[in-house]
Formats: structure tokens, C-alpha cells, sequence
């Protein structure tokens, strides 16, 4: 049985170990910092709750990349993209090759999105300018070839009417047709809600790449149903579906969209599977004329997949959104500082704060040591500690940390044309209205989107309207200003259209925001009088004695009063 001493003896040892293990600890951190000190690399605190970033640690979140700070790291990166057959099957590396690659894109766009202020802020101002308002829709006839503008026959001439009698209005004539049709696209874009799945396609399109929408049959016209894009995915079973559709063996069912395998850019089917059941992968087939695909304009054709406008800037987001935050915190911490008082040797500096037994537990579930303060404190230092403040706290240095932040909002920016001030809320650096004017960049890069998303609109409402085609009507489109509206130039510009018969009235109604039929029935109600009675005239075109000298005497300046 040990004794007392032999108890106390291996205390002892072990305490000595014990000391040995720490002390190596302190010499390898030393040696650390020696080492720092000679290459004069500036590294990220080792402290946890320095350290740790909420988007490298939260793994249960799809598309969040183990790389700090970084959401995403393609791996399609480095993959040949330049060889025959990379882009077989619709691929597009570098960006995706895979169902599964696609999906960590969509994943990582949706991320950004929720949890980035500037990415929202991007989505909407791209959203304002090209849609605002919506797009303005109208029935018309198909010009045909060789079809002149204007009547086919000249109406016979007839004696000019008396300017002393008053004019009955002339009816414009209505094609009875048309207006059905327009009627027919009215309440169906009213029922669907149109201008608002104008709205949603477009944030889709910006953020996943792509939108899905199923034409459901209904009494007369579709009803208008989405999919989210992972929906859209190859067929468990591929060789069933092609039995069960009497399909043959050369065609290419890879991201749920069939097409031949020469020509990936025509589709002849897409596989749908259910929300509701994804254990079994149950899916459905739709024929081409039964899905609105609508990818972004910046992949190519052949592509079956779109990609989002964020992948570029897929790791700055995050980026930008830690430094901000640093910032943040950084300023209220060193604002806790009231002031330092520095102690004589010998006097031991007060604590600091209200200590925390065993220290606190971060965001990330790590323990660390720390203490808490509850307002500004003053921090104590004996004497010959030195006290260095951080870069926020170096008079006319945080300033460079600014311009860093500046910098990379900038940079997020480039990838839309857009100004900073959009970006950033800060104007100083640039003239917002300056770039806001016609053939500026961002209003130059904001109408080709409008064009792009007008060309494909318009055929998709012709299918909805005409599933058979039509040889007599089509769509015709109006897309509001990007620039900002100035009334009156915009106003004298259309009068002079209308009066050189360029323009039609109804149209001219349109961009002025005013419905032609409801002007035209309140003009009836309530005529406006003509322009010669508001001047005093009567309707001979004479003018009464009393007037005409009140005319004659302002023309003259009152030279008949001397």
C-alpha cells in the first residue's frame, strides 16, 4: 500500500509533467510568433470567437463551402472545358457538369440571397429598372408581306366642312376581332396575375439561372404553375421512361431535360419529379409546349441549364458582408473604452470587467475564456505594458478599411454595369444622376435585359393566347423607360409623333400611363372645349368688340393709351 510520500511524490511528478506540456505549448506559440514576426505576415486571430465565421461553420446549410469565408468552391473548376465533347449531354463546364453541381449552385445563389442585404439590394434595383411598372401588352393584326401601312383603298374626297358649324367627333373605327382578343389577354393576365409572375421570373432568372413554368390545361387558357429548377432532374429509371414513351436510344435525358444528342438546344421533353414524395423520385413527363423554360441570357444555347449572375461573385458576398461586420464590432469595442490609466510599478491594475467562471460559449459552441463589460470601461495597464490600439482605433487609418470595403462593393457592382451608389449607398464617389442618363452603361446593360426578357415574353404569351399559331394576330409589347421619366420632354415628343401620324393615340395613352377607352368615355361625358372658346372667340372664329381690343391692346403693349 503506498504512503503518504509515495502519494506526495507522484503529485509532484505529475505536476512537473504537467508544466513540461505547458511550457512546450508556450515555446511553440513563441516560435509561432518569432516566425510571423520574420516573414511580417498579418494572420487572422487564432482566438475562436475571432477566428470562426458563420458561413464556414454552418454545415447543416446547403451549398456553404469548409474553405473560411468561402460559400462555395466550384469544382468544376479546372475541368477541361475546351475539348470535344465537355459540353455533351448540355454540360457547361466550368461551371457545372453534373445535376449535383448544379444544384451546390442554385444552393449557394439562395444563400447569398438570404443572408447578404447587398445581394436583396442588387435583386430589387435590377428588378425596379427593368420591370417597374410592367410591360405593356396588345393584340394586333400581322403585317403581311408586302401589306402597306395606312388603308388599302383612298376614301373619296369630300368638301371641306364649314369652320362655322361645329363638328360631330369622329368614331374611330374598332376592329371588333382585335378587341376580343385583347379581351381575352386582359382577363387572363388579370386572372394569372401576369404582372406579378413578370416579377418573379425575373428575380428567379437573376438568382437561380433559370425558371420553370407548367402550363396546366383550364377552361380556356393555361393556368400558369412554377417548379423550382432541382425539380427538373434526369429519370431514375431512364430506360423505362423512354419504353413507357416510346422513346428511342439516341436521345439524352441528362438534367431532366430530353433532347437529341446532336442538338442539345431544342427540347423535346422535361421530367418533373414532385415535392411531396422525394424518397421515391416519382416524377412526371411534359411535352415541349407544356414548360416555359426561361434561362439567363448569359449562357449559351446549347446549355441546359442556366447559371446564376451571383457565381462570380459567389465568395465576395460573404466577403464583404465579415469585413462589415469586423467593422461593426470592432467600432463597438474599441467605443467601450472610455479611457487608459497607466498604474506605478507595484500596483496591480484593476480587473477588468465582471469575469466570467469558466468563460463563455460563441455562436459556434466554442469555449473561450472571456470577461464582460457592460458599457464604456476604462482599461488599466501597469506600468511598461504598452497599449496599442487596433487598426479602427489609429487616428486617420480606419479610413483605409473603408475605401477596402468601398472597393469590393465596386467590384460587386461591375458584374450588372451598375453605379456604386446602387451598390453601396454611397454617391460621393459618383455622380448617380449622371448614370442614370441615356447611353450609359447601366441603362445600356439594363435595356438589352428588358429586350431579352420583352422577346421572350411576348412568344410565350402567343402561346398561351394561339397554341396552334396564328397567321392573323400577334403580341405587340411596350417595356417601360429605364431612364427616369422627364413628363414634359417625353410628352412633346409623343404630340409630335401623333401630329406626323408616326405614333397612334392609343399607344401615345400607354406611356403616359393612361387607358385610351376610359379617356375617351370621359372626354364623351364631359367634352373638353376647343381651344378658339377658352381664347374668347366665338364659334364664327370672330372675336366680340370688348375682347378683340383687349387682344389688340396687349399686342401693342398699350401704345393706344398715350
Amino acid at each position: 500500500m503506498p504512503t503518504f510520500l509515495d502519494n506526495l511524490g507522484a503529485i509532484h511528478r505529475a505536476q512537473a509533467e504537467c508544466d513540461a506540456i505547458l511550457l512546450g505549448r508556450q515555446e511553440r506559440y513563441l516560435a509561432d510568433l518569432r516566425s510571423d514576426e520574420q516573414t511580417r505576415q498579418l494572420l487572422e486571430s487564432s482566438d475562436p470567437w475571432a477566428s470562426s465565421d458563420p458561413y464556414a461553420r454552418y454545415g447543416s446549410v446547403a451549398g456553404l463551402g469548409s474553405a473560411p469565408n468561402d460559400l462555395y468552391y466550384p469544382a468544376a473548376l479546372g475541368r477541361h472545358s475546351a475539348r470535344p465533347g465537355s459540353r455533351q449531354h448540355g454540360m457547361l463546364p466550368p461551371y457545372y457538369y453534373t445535376e449535383m453541381q448544379h444544384w451546390l449552385l442554385v444552393d449557394a445563389a439562395r444563400t447569398i440571397e438570404a443572408m447578404c442585404p447587398t445581394a436583396v439590394c442588387i435583386l430589387d434595383v435590377l428588378t425596379q429598372f427593368a420591370i417597374f411598372s410592367g410591360f405593356a401588352y396588345s393584340a394586333v393584326r400581322k403585317k403581311k408581306p408586302g401589306e402597306k401601312a395606312g388603308p388599302v383603298e383612298e376614301a373619296e374626297p369630300t368638301e371641306a366642312p364649314d369652320p362655322g358649324e361645329p363638328q360631330e367627333p369622329v368614331e374611330p373605327l374598332i376592329d371588333l376581332e382585335i378587341e376580343a382578343e385583347q379581351q381575352r389577354l386582359d382577363e387572363w393576365m388579370e386572372r394569372e396575375d401576369w404582372h406579378g409572375w413578370e416579377t418573379e421570373l425575373f428575380r428567379r432568372t437573376r438568382r437561380d439561372g433559370e425558371a420553370f413554368l407548367i402550363l396546366d390545361p383550364a377552361d380556356d387558357l393555361p393556368h400558369l404553375r412554377s417548379v423550382e429548377p432541382e425539380q427538373v432532374k434526369e429519370p431514375q429509371d431512364a430506360r423505362r421512361a423512354n419504353n413507357e414513351l416510346g422513346i428511342g436510344g439516341g436521345e439524352s435525358w441528362r438534367f431532366g431535360i430530353l433532347t437529341s444528342a446532336d442538338d442539345t438546344a431544342v427540347p423535346l421533353g422535361y421530367w418533373v419529379v414532385t415535392q411531396h414524395n422525394t424518397a421515391s423520385n416519382v416524377g412526371q413527363f411534359y411535352e415541349p409546349e407544356e414548360v416555359f423554360h426561361l434561362k439567363t441570357e448569359s449562357v449559351d444555347r446549347v446549355a441546359k441549364r442556366g447559371v446564376s449572375d451571383f457565381f462570380c461573385n459567389i465568395n465576395d458576398f460573404p466577403g464583404v458582408k465579415k469585413l462589415l461586420r469586423a467593422l461593426r464590432e470592432s467600432a463597438t469595442i474599441q467605443a467601450d473604452i472610455a479611457f487608459i490609466r497607466q498604474h506605478p510599478p507595484g500596483m496591480m491594475p484593476t480587473a477588468l470587467g465582471t469575469s466570467v467562471p469558466g468563460g463563455i460559449t460563441t455562436r459556434q459552441g466554442d469555449q473561450i475564456g472571456a470577461e464582460r463589460w457592460d458599457g464604456p470601461h476604462a482599461l488599466d495597464v501597469p506600468k511598461g505594458l504598452e497599449y496599442l490600439a487596433g487598426p479602427m482605433g489609429l487616428a486617420g487609418k480606419n479610413g483605409a478599411l473603408i475605401d477596402v470595403l468601398q472597393a469590393a462593393l465596386r467590384n460587386i457592382g461591375a458584374r450588372w454595369q451598375m453605379p456604386e451608389g446602387l451598390v453601396s449607398g454611397d454617391a460621393s464617389n459618383a455622380n448617380l444622376a449622371s448614370a442614370l442618363v441615356a447611353e450609359a452603361p447601366f441603362v445600356h446593360a439594363m435595356e438589352t435585359r428588358q429586350w431579352f426578357y420583352r422577346c421572350n415574353y411576348k412568344r410565350f404569351l402567343q402561346r398561351v393566347l394561339w397554341p396552334d399559331g396564328s397567321d392573323e394576330y400577334e403580341i405587340s409589347v411596350e417595356m417601360p423607360p429605364v431612364v427616369p421619366r422627364q413628363a414634359k420632354e417625353e410628352t412633346e415628343r409623343n404630340a409630335t409623333l401623333n401630329e406626323r401620324g408616326v405614333m397612334s393615340t392609343q399607344t401615345w395613352c400607354r406611356r403616359e400611363d393612361l387607358d385610351f377607352d376610359d379617356e375617351q368615355r370621359l372626354i364623351a361625358e364631359h367634352p373638353i372645349e376647343p381651344p378658339s372658346i377658352m381664347l374668347g372667340l366665338d364659334q364664327g372664329g370672330e372675336a366680340d368688340d370688348d375682347t378683340a381690343s383687349e387682344n389688340s391692346t396687349a399686342t401693342n403693349g398699350g401704345s393706344e393709351e398715350k
